[in-house]
């Protein structure tokens, strides 16, 4: 599940630098939301004004593949809800900058 950060010759290739990548705490409470969430990195809807969305069938697809209780796939499918729309808020905000 570890993916070992970029190396500065990686980072230059897309033009940044060590500095532009923030850390990031995951707390091990929120470790499997978060897992989710990295795993929909590809699977934005994107429209004329930016991002609209995550694609719901693939985290569907994801977690039923889980074997989790009832409960645990909807608090799964809330959190994922949680971070798109934090993630939806802070490209608006970027947009809105440039």
């Amino acid at each position: 599940m570890y993916t070992p950060a970029a190396s500065p010759a990686e980072l230059a290739a897309w033009g940044l630098l060590p500095s532009d990548i923030p850390d990031v705490e995951v707390f091990e409470d929120n470790f499997e939301a978060f897992d989710l969430f990295c795993y929909m990195g590809t699977q934005w809807m994107v429209g004329m004004g930016g991002a609209t969305g995550l694609r719901y069938e693939v985290a569907h697809h994801k977690l039923d593949r889980a074997n989790l209780s009832n409960d645990e796939y909807e608090a799964r499918m809330t959190d994922l809800r949680i971070m798109e729309q934090a993630a939806l808020k802070a490209m608006r905000d970027q947009r809105k900058e440039t």
